[in-house]
Order: structure tokens, then C-alpha cells, then sequence
């Protein structure tokens, strides 16, 4: 007999372990956004990010009006908010990579992988708070 009383167990029975499960969606998610980067619109997506962030984390330029104007004279701009400011620490990281590696290990190969290790990664963090939720 024990002492204390009966505890309750989240876990399914069955289930694999939580780390398994995460490791299993990180992985999963992983290669899904991978496979949409590929293609002609995925990898020019990829490319514009990473002249966008390049441009504004390593060129220090924050003004990014195209130089054509529109039909009726308007200035656009050409920054996309999201991913180029997300990226900084990938793209500062990426420079810092490829200048010690002299050259081996390109700055963009760190870039270009923020969008999907961070997003695999907070559908690991909403699957771990769902099971705290539960």
C-alpha cells in the first residue's frame, strides 16, 4: 500500500514519451517547411529575406524605398517587417560563421534556416503547452 494518495498520469497509454513526441513534430514540422522553400517561389522568397535582412543588419540600411515610383508618383517600400528584423542574431551569427571559417561556411546557410528551425520549434512550444493545459 502507499502512503499518499493515488496520483493521475497526463500520458496516454501507449503514448511515447513527451520528448519523443517533440522530437517527432520538430522533425516532421521541419521537413514540411523545408519542402515549401522549394521551388522557384520558396527559394526567391529566401533570397529576398536575405537581401532584406543583409541590407538592414550588416548594411545599416533601414530605408528601403524602391527607386521607381508607383503609377501616380507614390514611394513604396521594399521592407517586409517580419523575418529580416526576426533574423538579426542568424544573420549577425551567419557573418561571424563565415568570417571565421574563412569562407567555408556561407552567412546565408544560417539565415536561411531561422524561418524553419523557429518555427518547428514553436509548434514544439504549443504542443507542450496544450499537454499543460490538459
Amino acid at each position: 500500500m502507499s502512503a499518499g494518495p493515488p496520483t493521475a498520469s497526463l500520458a496516454l497509454p501507449g503514448a511515447p514519451a513527451p520528448w519523443r513526441s517533440d522530437v517527432m513534430l520538430f522533425a516532421g514540422t521541419l521537413l514540411v517547411l523545408l519542402a515549401w522553400f522549394v521551388g522557384p517561389f520558396g527559394v526567391y522568397d529566401l533570397y529576398e529575406y536575405a537581401q532584406d535582412a543583409e541590407a538592414l543588419w550588416l548594411g545599416g540600411r533601414w530605408d528601403m524605398r524602391l527607386e521607381h515610383l508607383g503609377p501616380r508618383g507614390e514611394v513604396y517600400s521594399r521592407f517586409s517587417i517580419g523575418l529580416p528584423i526576426l533574423s538579426g542574431p542568424f544573420v549577425l551569427l551567419g557573418a561571424g560563421l563565415e568570417r571565421l571559417s574563412g569562407g567555408a561556411f556561407p552567412q546565408r546557410w544560417l539565415m536561411a534556416l531561422m524561418s524553419p528551425l523557429a518555427s518547428a520549434g514553436a509548434a514544439v512550444a504549443l504542443a507542450g503547452i496544450a499537454r499543460a493545459l490538459r
